[in-house]
């Protein structure tokens, strides 16, 4: 009886190859696009991500800067001779017309 040497060696397929290479240059390539695609990928979403927030930014430096102009043109109305003297005007204070000066002869009231 003959025995088959390939049987013993192991499967016939496998003969002539080698179990254990090392890593080809054309698998590094591969690994390394994906990895630069991967990459590029993340930058991209991290981008988008911060012309995001500052646009949000922008946006809120709008509304505070009009809400400063806003407030500026309150306070320059409100700081105005003719805006104090209206508001002096209603809450009762008027300019005196007449105004009586008292001389030191006249007493005005006098203790017995």
């Amino acid at each position: 009886m003959k025995i088959k040497r390939h049987y013993l060696q192991g499967c016939s397929w496998r003969r002539g190859k080698k179990i254990n290479k090392p890593l080809s240059i054309r698998f590094l390539l591969i690994v390394l696009c994906l990895v630069g695609m991967v990459g590029s990928v993340m930058f991209a979403v991290q981008i988008a991500f911060a012309s995001s927030k500052v646009i949000f930014l922008e946006n809120e430096e709008r509304k505070i800067v009009s809400e400063n102009k806003e407030l500026e043109e309150k306070l320059i109305k409100g700081n105005s001779l003719i805006g104090l003297t209206s508001k002096a005007n209603d809450l009762g204070f008027s300019n005196f017309v007449e105004i009586v000066y008292l001389n030191q002869e006249k007493a005005m009231a006098k203790l017995p």
